[in-house]
């Protein structure tokens, strides 16, 4: 193996962070949240990414208020018009996560308005998300919708009535 190719897999398994033990993790998980035990027999495997911050953040901005598939297509479209072309492959161009400085440029927010961004072509909001995965903080723990959800259903069902953690 040339040092190409070992240099992409320590890229690809710190990406992925293969270091991490998922088995260690789920054992200790499990013993002690009984509800986690029943569930993780069912969602095996499942990996945090180790993105890179810039990349994260702008795809954390596009998730506010939106659905997986539109999500992934704004984060494809930042790439296709303000990234690099990195490779073709069977027809499809892919290109990088653009450089800050690209979308820092004059006429970027209009553009991306017209790429269906709507508000978020303006706005920037670093999240607990950003922390977690990109920054290795495995302490921040993201409280979207869904979570929010699991937790009232199944930990703390006063959260049904809640709008907020924190006391005001």
């Amino acid at each position: 193996m040339c040092n190409c190719q070992k240099t992409d897999l320590n890229i690809l398994r710190d990406y992925l962070q293969l270091n991490v033990s998922l088995e260690n993790m789920y054992e200790l998980w499990s013993e002690s949240d009984e509800n986690f035990r029943n569930v993780a027999r069912t969602f095996t495997g499942i990996r945090m990414l180790r993105q890179d911050p810039i990349e994260c953040l702008f795809s954390f901005i596009c998730s506010s208020n939106n659905n997986i598939s539109r999500i992934t297509s704004m984060v494809e479209k930042l790439a296709s018009n303000y990234g690099e072309k990195i490779m073709e492959l069977d027809g499809q161009e892919y290109f990088s996560f653009p450089q800050v400085s690209s979308l820092a440029k004059d006429g970027v927010e209009e553009r991306l308005r017209t790429l269906g961004f709507g508000y978020r072509a303006k706005y920037i909001q670093v999240a607990d998300c950003v922390l977690l995965m990109c920054l290795d903080k495995p302490g921040a723990i993201p409280v979207d919708t869904h979570v929010w959800q699991i937790a009232a259903r199944d930990y703390m069902p006063k959260l049904k009535q809640a709008k907020s953690l924190t006391d005001t």
